[in-house]
């Protein structure tokens, strides 16, 4: 960890515990808590050492003991895990690859340190569930989350959350998704062209990671893999299903029998939207992309389970996935043409995914 950390800990605990306010968006409004505290933390907490309380020798061995050691373990867990991917806590890890450093500060300002291992370890993975689906859906309609652009909200959201009670935690959590005006169906206007490559390479990540998982894969290649930009050419990246090149295209279509692109801008629509993206291996993907898509799809067999999706041979004796296509209502087919309407199709199909990663369901999952 950054030699920083131990104040970064303790900015955090305090806005975590005790800040009630922020600057306003008005020129000239004074700081906040939440701006006092990062400029001198020791200060803030001197000055309103009542609200701690610290009043009296006691309350200072208290702080030095019990509380300050529980809380910078909590601290600690959660930072090693926005590192590093664990099968108990993978959306903490998920918001820390998008780089969503205010994640502590709400996961702090739920825990209590009387709180068990068991309610403390729910309420971890319900609010890093929930970061992660706010995450998504603002960036799926065009919000960034920066730490400026964030950081009003989380900070309301801590306050919120602030030391509930189990069951307390799970009713406001249902009432943020649901009072959310940002909503998952924007993902099937998600485009190549609106989508910083970042967070599309995560959306995307996360798509083929949730197939990986569904179906039980041996092979599976995960989410640490996908999102990972040192592996030279085979980092992945976006790949398109069809070639930039329109008028090559519409001839394809035109000799499969198929509606051609009635315009260029039709094209680089279609060609941009979420359904025809993939993800491939550097390598192949620079080597690949000036290809027909008809040439392009015998090779996909031999790529992630996404791109496999679009092969017939996915399908054929493939138990695992008639399963979970059964169980989950989530339906795909092998798309022979990248027509229109079939890209289309394949937007839907991403939407089903989406709607099981993050569904209220999953939310519910984490305090059982």
């Amino acid at each position: 960890m950054g030699s920083d950390e131990d104040s970064n800990f303790f900015k955090t605990w305090i806005r975590s515990k005790y800040a009630k306010t922020i600057r306003g968006k008005k020129s000239g409004a004074s700081p906040g808590d939440f701006e006092v505290v990062g400029d001198s933390y020791h200060r803030w907490l001197m000055d309103r050492k009542e609200e701690v309380p610290l009043s009296n020798s006691d309350d200072f061995s208290n702080l030095i003991t019990e509380s300050l050691p529980y809380y910078v373990d909590l601290y600690v867990q959660i930072k090693l895990a926005e590192r590093t991917a664990t099968d108990d806590l993978p959306h903490v890890y998920y918001n820390g690859a998008r780089g969503l450093t205010l994640q502590a500060m709400v996961i702090l300002s739920s825990v209590r340190k009387d709180d068990t291992q068991t309610v403390a370890a729910k309420k971890i993975r319900a609010i890093s569930f929930y970061l992660d689906y706010l995450a998504t859906v603002r960036i799926l309609n065009g919000k960034e989350n920066t730490y400026d652009n964030i950081r009003d909200i989380i900070f309301d959201i801590a306050k919120q959350v602030r030391d509930l009670p189990l069951a307390d935690l799970k009713s406001k959590l249902h009432q943020l998704i649901v009072a959310e005006k940002d909503q998952l169906d924007s993902i099937k206007l998600a485009t190549y062209d609106k989508l910083k490559r970042q967070d599309l390479l995560h959306l995307l990540s996360r798509l083929t990671d949730e197939l990986e998982d569904c179906m039980e894969l041996g092979t599976s290649v995960g989410f640490a893999a996908y999102i990972d930009r040192t592996k030279n050419d085979k980092t992945f990246d976006v790949e398109h299903l069809l070639p930039n090149a329109f008028e090559k295209v519409n001839e394809e279509l035109k000799a499969a029998s198929q509606s051609p692109f009635a315009s260029k801008s039709e094209f680089e629509i279609v060609r941009n939207s979420i359904g025809g993206l993939i993800l491939l291996p550097r390598g192949r993907n620079r080597s690949m992309k000036d290809m027909d898509y008809t040439v392009k799809l015998a090779r996909y067999s031999n790529e992630n389970i996404l791109a496999q999706t679009l092969t017939p041979s996915f399908y054929l004796n493939q138990p695992n996935w008639t399963k979970f296509s059964q169980t989950s209502g989530i339906f795909s087919d092998h798309i022979p043409i990248a027509n229109a309407a079939a890209i289309a199709l394949r937007s839907e199909f991403y939407f089903a995914l989406a709607k099981q990663i993050w569904s209220v369901d999953q939310l519910d999952e984490c305090f059982n």
